[in-house]
């Protein structure tokens, strides 16, 4: 979708110069592994890896020495669409074996892999990994927020009327959901300090029926980001930063001489589409397939509506860390 797009440009640099450092910080090793965690499904992930191993190819001919295999691993949870995936994966050597025609690069043997699972828990054996990456995925939740009571016992959240935090959602809801993050990203920092070797870097960059759905989905302050990390202390920060993705960038598409152009219209549609593609399995196996089409023709709805008021914009934590 349009947003990742946008997003995979804007981070561009920064993963490129961490999977660098890694290389350098290894040593130049003759080979290399590195990971996609939350890959999904389309060319964004092929796109990403390219980039990376471009890099590392560029920097090992400057230093006369370095990989002459890349293994690189996709990973995302076990019903992600890798056979879709994978059928992109012709086209994308065609395009790497052209690249290296036209470059005075040596070549660099790439190697290609799926790994499905949670990257809430363990993926890789032992100190295998030199530089993992995540684009748009840490804001997933490994499960809806449960309410734990005196007892010790778990229940569904209160949280009626809504399937995600909101202004009016009760306090217990902010910190259940608050709460369910510290676990999963703590436990995500240490799964990943078990796997990257020693210097190796990661680049981080989500009416019965509606009262008991809520999303696993949770978006942290960079205050809650840093002090998870800096708590955990497994991982030194090396860059940390906010950026926006301006939806409007995308006026530049507007038909000449279409005098019925909004680029607020073209704003809300492109984010009801990339919320549609994250979201439609989830809102399908609670709601039903019936009421698809309309949820989103009136969630483009509102979203024209706060567009006319608001700045079309998500905001973006890139974060690049070093295993100590």
């Amino acid at each position: 979708p349009f947003k990742q797009k946008m997003i995979t440009n804007l981070t561009k640099t920064a993963r490129q110069e961490a999977a660098v450092d890694s290389f350098r910080a290894a040593i130049c090793p003759t080979t290399m592994t590195i990971a996609d965690l939350g890959c999904s499904v389309g060319p964004n992930a092929l796109l990403m890896a390219s980039e990376i191993i471009d890099a590392i190819a560029q920097a090992s001919h400057q230093l006369n020495r370095g990989p002459s295999e890349i293994q690189v691993f996709l990973n995302d949870l076990s019903g992600n669409d890798f056979n879709t995936l994978f059928s992109l994966l012709p086209e994308f050597h065609k395009l790497r074996e052209r690249k290296l025609q036209e470059s005075e690069q040596e070549q660099v043997h790439c190697f290609i892999s799926g790994v499905p699972g949670s990257f809430y828990g363990r993926l890789f054996v032992s100190k295998s990994l030199h530089f993992a990456y995540s684009s748009s995925s840490l804001h997933w939740l490994s499960q809806v927020p449960q309410m734990r009571l005196q007892d010790g016992s778990e229940v569904p959240l209160n949280n009626k009327g809504k399937i995600y935090i909101s202004h009016i959602s009760p306090p217990s809801v902010f910190e259940a959901y608050k709460k369910q993050f510290k676990r999963d990203f703590s436990l995500f920092l240490k799964c990943r300090r078990e796997e990257v070797v020693e210097g190796g870097h990661m680049g981080l960059i989500e009416e019965e029926k509606v009262d008991s759905f809520n999303l696993p989905w949770y978006e942290p302050s960079m205050e809650e980001v840093k002090n998870e990390i800096t708590i955990q202390g497994l991982f030194s920060i090396k860059k940390i930063e906010l950026f926006e993705v301006n939806l409007d960038d995308n006026s530049q598409e507007a038909p000449r001489n279409d005098h019925n152009y909004n680029p607020v219209d073209k704003s809300a549609q492109t984010m009801a589409k990339t919320v549609r593609a994250a979201l439609e399995s989830v809102l399908k196996s609670h709601f039903g397939e019936a009421i698809i089409e309309k949820l989103f023709e009136r969630y483009c709805f509102l979203l024209e509506e706060y567009y006319s008021k608001n700045k079309a914009e998500v905001i973006n934590i890139l974060i690049v860390l070093e295993r100590k």
